[in-house]
């Protein structure tokens, strides 16, 4: 995709990475048991250059400079990126579960795409390095990366509820 992008074309493109991720509401996550909710998009956050420099979950600077610093819209994708991430993990840790190279081979490419979209870099490449293992049938490093993937992405998920 190039800048500057239109919304609508950034949604169809996540569509098809992710799926529509159904209706955003709570939803228990299979291995925690943690429940998942998004986060209001109505609220406002004032990025400042100090969060931009702290190693967190979220490069803020790739979604930022698509859509010239608007905050509001960087937290609406945000958000919208969380329901279908959860959907692409349980899928993984299916997989892995049954031990499935394809299933987890499937749903780390989607959700490494994604990941990647929205500046969740460490995400990205956890699903990068269990695409690649899932692809050489590598289950030493699926079993290592898997268990991983639960936490990275609570990470984002509370970083981002902090912002508000």
């Amino acid at each position: 995709m190039s800048k500057p992008i239109d919304m609508k074309i950034l949604q169809t493109k996540l569509s098809s990475w992710m799926g529509d991720g159904g209706v955003a509401k709570e939803e228990s996550n299979l291995s925690s048991g943690t429940s998942h909710d998004t986060v209001s998009t109505s609220e406002k956050v004032t990025v400042l250059e100090t969060d931009l420099e702290k190693n967190t979950p979220i490069n803020e600077r790739i979604l930022l400079d698509m859509f010239n610093d608007d905050v509001e819209l960087f937290n609406e994708i945000l958000n919208d990126f969380f329901e279908p991430s959860w959907q692409a993990i349980e899928k993984i840790l299916t997989g892995f579960n049954k031990k499935s190279f394809s299933e987890v081979k499937m749903s780390s490419h989607k959700l490494k795409s994604a990941a990647f979209s929205v500046g969740a870099e460490e995400l990205g490449t956890l699903c990068k390095d269990i695409e690649q293992a899932a692809n050489e049938e590598n289950w030493a490093i699926i079993d290592q990366k898997v268990p991983k993937i639960t936490g990275v992405m609570t990470e984002i998920e509370q970083w981002q509820k902090k912002r508000h």
